[in-house]
């Protein structure tokens, strides 16, 4: 996985270009960023296999499955 080590932020930026990443890091405050059905903070690594439940506004989506 090209993101494998990465910061979760900087991984969503990645995955999400269409948002800047201090809007994603609010979003993660939030607790409208889930990582594997919990809460994320946005320093914990990556490595591949993890879920991440992205909700914010009315408008929920789920991220791409992270695949090793």
């Amino acid at each position: 996985m090209e993101c494998a080590g990465w910061r979760l932020d900087a991984t969503l930026a990645k995955l999400f270009p269409e948002h800047s990443r201090s809007r994603l890091q609010g979003w993660l405050k939030q607790g409208l960023i889930q990582l594997d059905g919990g809460a994320a903070e946005s320093k914990r690594k990556v490595y591949g296999g993890e879920r991440i439940d992205f909700a914010a506004g009315d408008a929920v989506s789920l991220a791409p499955s992270f695949e090793n």
